[in-house]
């Protein structure tokens, strides 16, 4: 059984040097960022494993942050109806969030992850804390907010525990951990994503239209950060249209602009619009959201309108141009 190894060029710089039986692997080395996962990357990377003459049996190993982890497991769940798989996450957001689940995708025109697959079973998944020791601050930061989402959703000790952290420093091991224990918990209760798994889109209803908006921008935003624009929407929106009370509310938007001083949500609403109405979460009939209902407890498929979405976007857009 032969190995073949997915991976980006800023990875490839800083963390595949590190990893000495891996230099005779055939590597497949992409541009690095969102652009990454795409129809023509994907292709690309389907027509290396043929001229390799990959076969079921062989392993792609993928390195990297979640979009290298999306892709991969993208095309080695469809190479042949699929190969093997291995994951090894360098991001704080990969390991406590897109390498565990089997989720993959890529992105189309009209929005994010609009088309992939749920692995079952999930890929292995392994990872070193160390490597995280390369990130800049902006990626570290983003990874941050899927943590403290972790807690907010299923258990507010964590989201506690977190509140004295600097999003700026390496996590703890033990809260590490615990973050991903959160996200493989849920995942195994509903692994096709059909009701409770849903709780981890909290944030990502909002966050990832705003994504997509900062795309074309000067300044595109990071995965993470656009979440955490979008966990304060929708902590406005579990307030004032569910059922979590004004001083959870303000735990969460405290934390996340003491963290993130720096954004500039600056798309006017009906930028982010097109976006979210192509949600992949949306049913047929309008807008439906994970929302809290307190801290450590979440909702899923709570409806929403426009209105209520379009305030929410305000909020976010008052806190930060203040």
């Amino acid at each position: 059984m032969a190995e073949f190894l997915l991976t980006d060029a800023n990875v490839a710089h800083h963390v595949l040097p590190k990893i000495a039986a891996w230099q005779s692997i055939p590597t497949l080395v992409l541009d690095p960022g969102e652009s990454l996962k795409s129809a023509e990357t994907l292709f690309q990377v389907w027509n290396w494993l043929s001229t390799l003459n990959a076969s079921k049996t062989d392993t792609l190993l993928a390195l990297g942050g979640g979009t290298v982890l999306d892709l991969a497991g993208f095309a080695g769940a469809t190479y042949k109806r699929g190969i093997q798989l291995h994951y090894f996450p360098t991001t704080l957001l990969a390991m406590v969030d897109a390498a565990h689940g089997g989720k993959t995708a890529i992105n189309l025109e009209a929005g994010k992850n609009l088309a992939g697959l749920i692995l079952q079973p999930a890929p292995p998944v392994t990872y070193e804390r160390t490597w995280l020791s390369t990130l800049p601050e902006r990626e570290l930061r983003s990874g941050w907010v899927e943590l403290f989402k972790h807690g907010l959703i299923k258990e507010f000790g964590l989201a506690l525990w977190m509140e004295p952290c600097s999003f700026r420093e390496l996590p703890p091991q033990d809260l590490l951990e615990r973050g991903i224990a959160i996200k493989s918990a849920v995942v195994a209760q509903d692994p096709q994503d059909k009701a409770i798994r849903q709780i981890l889109n909290f944030g990502h209803s909002m966050g990832h239209a705003v994504e997509a908006a900062s795309h074309p921008t000067d300044y595109p935003l990071l995965h993470g950060e656009a979440i955490a624009l979008g966990m304060v929407a929708e902590a406005y929106l579990s307030h004032h249209f569910h059922r979590l009370s004004e001083p959870s509310m303000s735990f969460v938007v405290r934390k996340i602009l003491m963290e993130f001083p720096d954004l500039q949500p600056d798309f006017d609403f009906f930028q982010l619009l097109p976006y979210l109405l192509q949600d992949k979460k949306n049913p047929a009939e309008g807008l439906k959201m994970s929302l809290l209902r307190a801290l450590g407890e979440a909702d899923w498929g709570v409806p929403i309108t426009l209105e209520q979405a379009e305030a929410s976007w305000k909020f976010v857009r008052t806190l930060w141009n203040r």
